[in-house]
């Protein structure tokens, strides 16, 4: 348990580059380019050692798509050289300016989520046994969406949008894929309304 503990801070922190507080009463379309569209185009640059492409493409549109079931966006993947994307996706490596800060991945406000490439990452399933050395994509990829779509991290432990990092792990160390919680839906749906 102590393990999961240490492992789990040591993991914490995805960060936002725009630190400013977003609230459904200061957002408007010129502040967030998000509320004049119904469709917002993503797309992935590349993939990490150890998954192909189909993998993150994969996780990626169902992170997506359990956000776009309770706001009005949808959400389509393009090709970077066909279509310019609204928001663009990569791994990349720690750079000598840390701009990671230790963390395992950063989303800036509108536009980019970028995974941290030093660490290595998993497609789990319900039930696979846990390994505390690989990262959970499609947990990081839902909370990173939910920063890119303008959401802040919270006190809730239920919460995707949690302040810290819990291991998505039953008792036995099986995996448990994580959901939105009401708070996370509730937040959305004060910035971008509900689903029709």
């Amino acid at each position: 348990m102590f393990n999961k503990i240490v492992f789990g801070l040591l993991l914490l922190g995805f960060i936002v580059t725009h630190a400013a507080p977003l609230t459904n009463d200061t957002q408007t379309t010129s502040t967030n380019p998000f509320l004049n569209k119904s469709e917002i185009l993503y797309s992935i640059l590349n993939n990490p050692e150890g998954l192909t492409k189909y993998d993150v493409q994969r996780v990626m549109k169902k992170a997506f798509n359990a956000w776009s079931a309770a706001i009005p966006l949808t959400f389509t993947e393009v090709h970077p050289k066909n279509m310019p994307a609204d928001i663009q996706i990569s791994f990349i490596p720690e750079r000598q300016d840390g701009f990671f800060k230790g963390a395992y991945a950063r989303a800036t406000l509108y536009s980019e989520i970028f995974f941290n490439s030093d660490y290595k990452w998993k497609v789990y399933f319900p039930y696979d046994k846990y390994d505390e050395t690989m990262l959970d994509l499609y947990y990081n990829a839902l909370f990173a969406v939910g920063q890119v779509l303008g959401l802040e991290n919270n006190s809730n432990p239920r919460s995707i949008m949690y302040d810290k990092y819990i291991l998505p792990v039953d008792p036995n160390e099986n995996y448990v894929e994580q959901k939105l919680s009401p708070e996370d839906i509730q937040a959305a749906q004060a910035i971008y309304g509900t689903k029709n």
